[in-house]
């Protein structure tokens, strides 16, 4: 691990799956004056402005070999080859975010994938900031466009749906093993609190020691949900199909932030 800490510089450390609420913190530390990378300003999130490093984003994707692949099919982790050979680049790309500016950060899903490798290039100081949102939710911003009446419509919407949860368990259980590994401290944060109450901002601003300008807009919260129908079913066929139990996973991550009420 690099332990060539500058005295005052911070790297914060974005993790959560897509469409997690990544995105919101992110643009949150942005306007506390955390340089969270490049972004455009003349678009905003629905034209794809995910406020991502491009250059970290970059190096994951090269990381994971898979291309512009959707992160939700991306479930492989960075083999040693892999990261062998990114890791001089991996180091450049740390020092250049430093020389920049003292306080840096970075966010991208595929990081719950590749975190190893940047556990290794990153100050030992470094800090996590973990977003969870509940399954239940993902299923349905995942589903909630896939309304056509015919079979075949119906059934992409499902798989999409399907593909979207065990990918939540997948990036959700990379970043429990994080958590209980990595010695850097961190911030778990629930996107439904963050939406609906101000607690969990002002958690953000105490771990970020900043000021936090309030950008929440209420009217993106649009997935907003209980446990469906279709979500409970789905969750039952991810549990008997892969093993994978959703709501268990979630009470695991809970757990480690008591702060946290369902």
């Amino acid at each position: 691990m690099n332990n060539s800490d500058k005295s005052g510089s911070a790297v914060y450390v974005v993790l959560g799956m897509h469409k997690s609420g990544t995105t919101l913190v992110s643009r949150l530390m942005s306007a506390s004056g955390i340089d969270m990378g490049e972004r455009d300003q003349g678009t905003d999130y629905d034209d794809g402005d995910h406020v991502e490093r491009p250059e970290t984003k970059e190096i994951n994707k090269a990381l994971l070999e898979c291309g512009n692949l959707h992160s939700n099919r991306v479930r492989n982790k960075p083999t040693i080859l892999a990261m062998e050979t990114n890791k001089e680049k991996g180091k450049m790309v740390v020092e250049e975010m430093l020389a920049r500016s003292p306080v840096v950060g970075f966010k991208d899903p595929r990081t719950c994938l590749t975190y190893a490798f940047w556990q290794e290039a990153l100050p030992l100081q470094h800090k996590l900031i973990v977003v969870i949102r509940e399954p239940w939710e993902t299923w349905v911003h995942y589903t909630k466009n896939n309304k056509g009446n015919s079979v075949l419509f119906k059934m992409r919407g499902v798989l999409t749906g399907l593909l979207a949860l065990r990918a939540w368990y997948k990036y959700n259980s990379e970043i429990c093993k994080i958590l209980e590994t990595s010695p850097a401290s961190n911030l778990l944060l629930n996107y439904r609190e963050l939406m609906t109450n101000d607690a969990e901002l002002k958690r953000l601003e105490c771990f970020v020691n900043k000021e936090i300008p309030d950008l929440r807009d209420k009217s993106r919260y649009r997935s907003k949900s209980g446990k469906t129908l279709g979500y409970k079913i789905a969750s039952k066929v991810v549990l008997i199909v892969f093993g994978e139990n959703l709501e268990l996973l979630l009470n695991k991550m809970n757990a480690k932030n008591p702060k946290t009420t369902l």
